[in-house]
């Protein structure tokens, strides 16, 4: 875009925003303040608008908000943050705020969703009240912390309404398999006064009034969507038999408040729960939580986009058997990563259940380990190194066979002959057969569901006719899959054919050529330096 087109579009947009107020400004006083700033002082354009707008609204002896008419909008439509907009809500929790620059902070919402808002201490509103409902006009769309929020300054205003807004239920159901455990979870120091949790015993506003809790901050996934959870004191003995007593005996013995949060992920990592909690600005707070049984339903009635993790993909449930015929990559907008499986599933992690057969150090003193878990279906292998500390530290302590949750991102590498897929593991934990249960079971209704989507071809779901192009499959022998492995697991034996991996060895076994291509691709040296491997691509 040349100087001139430059100029005449921002001339139009400044203009634009004073005729919506009902103002007419001439176009030549614009253009020449315009050319003034950006040409001649080389301002930032953002700085040029500001400004030629301030002089305007001056000149015209308006305020901001005279010139802002932000419309009227559901929570649910807020999705892009520097956006000026109205809402109709009610406060439906207030907290202390952290910054003196902070008047007043909490939870507005309408019947589509809840919202964090941030009043500015230099914004000329009265204080709002918990459980009162207001118009919040002209305020401000925002992106913090993984999360949009809405901050009202001097140029939004505030106004108590009589009619009662309704907000949406606050309490969700969620049923999925525990996939991560924070690692301030556990054993944890409180402030006494604030009751916010505290590192090395001091809390930055109240000094040394701590007392000790015990609690889980964790991941559910249910392979659509993931969720940040709270476990507190009393659901973490429920569901461990740990309470705070024992986990402070523990910690004694072990000299270390650390050996806490290692017993919590040997008894909750990879299994699956079903929770019922109060939807709170980050995370889902359990006011239950129990353990799944296997005739239980599988799926959460938990709204779609409810305390959701910022970034974070779900982990999809797919069997060995498809996952290792899943060779084609995709990179989206935002960089990230998927393989694409063959029933179109678009899969940057998965979560998978089965036997750790064998775990083996690729080149003494390397720190990178292949193991190989399998389930019904076939093999997987994966790759762990110190760049998943967590699922490194757990692999150390598992000696094979031992039955095993898996959460990993997936990647595909390309040998002489042919492709291969592997796991880079992030979380892995021992379970019992129950878990591999509840997993065979949502694992194959997920299969079935992806089939029936692949034969109806719907012209709106794009990686089912992208998955058509790429692999042709034969939906028939997936569905042969899946009746065998619901036999095996739940209806005796079952036979081997249409059931073995297309990965039959371990890769490494099946193409020599296999291992040095795959650490050419991540620029290994010879001295086997495998690092650049585990860093997190997405």
């Amino acid at each position: 875009m040349d100087e001139q087109e430059l100029v005449t579009r921002l001339t139009n947009q400044i203009l634009s925003k004073f005729k919506k107020a009902g103002y007419e400004i001439k176009p030549k006083e614009v253009s020449e303040r315009l050319r003034l700033l950006l040409l001649e002082f080389k301002v930032p354009e953002s700085e040029a608008i500001k400004t030629i707008e301030n002089y305007l609204m001056k000149e015209l002896e308006i305020s901001r908000e005279h010139l802002i008419k932000a419309p009227l909008v559901k929570i649910v439509d807020i999705a892009e943050p520097g956006e000026w907009v109205s809402l109709k809500v009610k406060v439906a929790q207030l907290w202390e705020p952290s910054s003196e620059s902070i008047s007043q902070a909490g939870l507005i919402g309408d019947e589509t969703g809840i919202i964090k808002f941030v009043v500015w201490s230099s914004a000329n509103v009265k204080p709002v009240e918990e459980g009162k409902s207001y118009v919040f006009r002209n305020v401000v769309t925002d992106y913090y912390n993984g999360k949009m929020q809405v901050n009202v300054n001097r140029s939004s205003e505030i106004e108590e309404i009589d009619e009662e807004v309704q907000l949406p239920p606050r309490e969700v159901e969620v049923v999925g398999a525990l996939v991560a455990i924070r690692r301030n979870s556990g054993l944890i120091q409180r402030c006494r006064e604030c009751n916010r949790p505290v590192s090395k015993g001091l809390c930055p506003v109240h000094g040394k009034t701590v007392y000790d809790d015990l609690r889980v901050k964790g991941v559910i996934d249910d392979g659509e969507n993931v969720y940040e959870v709270i476990l507190n004191q009393e659901i973490v003995k429920s569901l461990t038999g740990i309470e705070l007593e024992e986990a402070l005996q523990i910690a004694r013995e072990h000299l270390d408040r650390n050996a806490v949060l290692s017993e919590l992920k040997n008894k909750l990592l990879g299994r699956y729960l079903r929770l019922i909690g109060t939807r709170g600005e980050r995370c889902l707070v359990a006011k239950e939580a129990t353990f799944l049984d296997l005739g239980a339903k599988l799926k959460g009635t938990g709204q779609e986009g409810v305390g959701m993790t910022g970034k974070r993909e779900p982990a999809r449930r797919v069997f060995a058997f498809e996952l290792n015929s899943s060779t084609y990559k995709i990179t989206d907008d935002t960089k990230t990563k998927y393989v694409l499986t063959p029933t179109g599933e678009r899969c940057n992690r998965v979560f998978f259940v089965g036997a750790l057969l064998e775990k083996e150090e690729v080149r003494p003193e390397s720190g990178i380990w292949r193991i190989r878990v399998a389930d019904p279906t076939g093999a997987i292998i994966g790759y762990v190194g110190r760049f998943q500390p967590d699922a490194l530290e757990a692999l150390m302590g598992i000696e094979p066979p031992e039955m095993v949750a898996v959460v990993g991102k997936v990647r595909v590498l390309e040998g002489e002959r042919r492709k291969f897929v592997t796991v880079r593991p992030e979380q892995i934990s021992i379970v019992d057969t129950k878990v591999r249960d509840c997993w065979v079971h949502e694992t194959a209704k997920s299969t079935l569901e992806r089939i029936r989507r692949m034969e109806e071809a719907k012209e709106s779901d794009s990686d089912s006719r992208l998955a058509w192009q790429v692999y042709n499959p034969n939906l028939n022998e997936y569905r042969r899959i899946v009746r065998k492995v619901i036999e095996a697991v739940f209806g005796g034996a079952i036979k081997s054919e249409g059931v073995k991996s297309t990965n039959k060895d371990d890769p490494i076994d099946g193409d020599k050529n296999v291992e040095s291509d795959l650490f050419d691709e991540f620029g290994v040296e010879e001295e086997w330096n495998l690092s650049n491997i585990f860093e997190d691509t997405a």
